[in-house]
């Protein structure tokens, strides 16, 4: 084993930190842990960084996107410009960042509305949809209901806590405005839409 010194640097658009300097500095090294200063490969080899995991906005901090990776990170911050991120495909900019153990911590300088955590599409569609979570829901099942502009409901059902997608067939309702609503704990969720 051969102690390497280098410098990971951020690149968002791979989702991952890639080493850009590595020299050798010929100190014997045991250790087991990788880390984002020095750390231990193979001769030959390219040192294992960090991985992308998973992410996550909670409903106390709506403004706040916490991403976590399979290794503790080292405390080294990359500017908020470094980071870009989208909310049902709409850019938010990030305001600051803050790095704690296996945690990333982007805080958004507008908050997540509740409606921000369902994506509804295509948009329009010919009563073939599909809404997906971007986040996970409260209840172990929540309620589902479908309306036209009208206030007849068209669709009432439900959704697990576990379900990350689910599909749609309105293809026997009429052209128009529709809206959905799930009721999810405290939280009401609408979304429009129209059928063509």
């Amino acid at each position: 084993m051969v102690l390497y010194y280098g410098i990971m640097l951020p690149i968002p658009h791979l989702n991952k930190w890639k080493p850009i300097i590595l020299v050798d500095i010929g100190l014997p090294y045991t250790g087991k842990a990788t880390d984002l200063g020095a750390f231990e490969a193979q001769s030959g080899s390219t040192p294992a960084g960090p991985v992308y995991t998973s992410s996550a906005v909670a409903n106390a901090t709506p403004s706040i996107l916490e991403m976590t990776y399979n290794l503790t990170l080292a405390n080294i911050v990359p500017a908020a410009s470094a980071f870009s991120v989208l909310v049902n495909s709409a850019a938010r900019s990030v305001s600051t960042v803050a790095i704690s153990g296996t945690k990333v911590q982007l805080t958004l300088s507008t908050r997540i509305l509740p409606g921000d955590v369902v994506k509804l599409f295509p948009y329009p569609n010919d009563g073939h949809f599909s809404i997906e979570f971007i986040n996970p829901l409260q209840s172990e099942k929540s309620e589902i209901i479908i309306t036209d502009m009208a206030g007849k409901q068209v669709y009432d059902g439900s959704v697990l806590k576990e379900d990350i997608a689910k599909q749609y067939d309105l293809s026997n309702s009429k052209s128009g405005l529709y809206v959905m609503m799930i009721k999810d704990k405290e939280i009401l969720v609408t979304k429009k839409f129209i059928i063509k």
